[in-house]
């Protein structure tokens, strides 16, 4: 959409700038993709250091999956309290 903006406005230079940094862009990721993914592993086995850590995590994923579920309380009280601001609810 921006590289057709740029041609029907007459700015060749910027549309031939936005093909290439996509391209570039393409390029970049593909690499990426092939050393993360199609790569060799460099890393030797991981292992949990501490209960403190490990707990540490669990609680966080319990919250943020509470956080999911329960998400609608929250939203329908702030959309309450912006609907008493603005005047909609008395």
């Amino acid at each position: 959409m921006v590289i057709a903006g740029a041609i029907n406005d007459g700015q060749i230079a910027i549309a031939i700038t936005f093909i290439a940094g996509a391209i570039l862009t393409i390029l970049y990721l593909s690499r990426v993709f092939m050393m993360v993914f199609l790569g060799d592993s460099k890393m030797s086995p991981v292992k949990e250091k501490s209960a403190t850590m490990v707990s540490s995590a669990a609680l966080l994923a319990v919250l943020s999956l509470a956080g999911g579920i329960f998400i609608k309380y929250p939203a329908n009280l702030v959309a309450l309290t912006v609907q008493q601001m603005l005047g909609i609810i008395k």
